[in-house]
């Protein structure tokens, strides 16, 4: 339960692996849903504007 000083840093695919446990744990299953909602409304936000300059 040590996120934060994990002995292989943050990036790596163990770090990761827990972050989505503790994050699905916490929002009881929802995390994915949430996740889902959140690119949907980033996507919409930036659709037909040029990438470039975002």
């Amino acid at each position: 339960q040590n996120f934060h000083y994990q002995s292989g840093g943050w990036f790596t695919e163990d770090s990761a692996d827990l972050y989505d446990t503790q994050v699905e744990a916490l929002f009881t299953g929802t995390a994915d849903a949430m996740r889902r909602a959140a690119l949907a409304e980033i996507s919409r936000e930036l659709r037909g504007r040029d990438q470039r300059g975002v």
